[in-house]
């Protein structure tokens, strides 16, 4: 079995970190649903004009909903490489880490309705 390499560069540490965003996108379902939801809230800011404060707080969620994503895959590929057999420990911190994914998007819809609720509901009487 190869051994990994140590990263020897700092372009080799983002190479492989976009890797690791590629691999996400291709293959798990939760994060391109997560990107769609990155695309249209960019596009509903900017067809809102949303102000600078709201775009760091809608920013900041998006980071949020997406580096949790990351993790729980992250913890999910992790322990699957320890046992395919089912392991009622290995279960739970899989549940886990997909309920602090979901604590955070539901967090991340409150937020977007109270910054695009009220705008949402001005642009669609205009």
């Amino acid at each position: 079995m190869a051994e990994f390499q140590k990263i020897e560069t700092f372009k080799q540490g983002f190479l492989n970190a976009f890797a690791g965003v590629y691999w996400a996108f291709r293959s798990q379902l939760n994060f391109r649903f997560h990107i769609l939801g990155l695309i249209f809230s960019i596009g509903l800011g900017w067809v809102l004009k949303i102000n600078y404060y709201e775009w760091l707080i809608v920013l900041t969620v998006i980071t949020g909903v997406l580096t949790l994503e990351l993790m729980n895959t992250s913890l999910e590929q992790t322990t699957n490489a320890i046992t395919k057999e089912y392991n009622l420990t290995i279960k739970r911190a899989k549940d886990t880490a997909a309920a602090a994914v979901l604590t955070y998007a539901f967090y991340a819809i409150i937020v977007a309705l109270l910054i695009f609720g009220p705008k949402l509901v001005q642009y669609l009487n205009y």
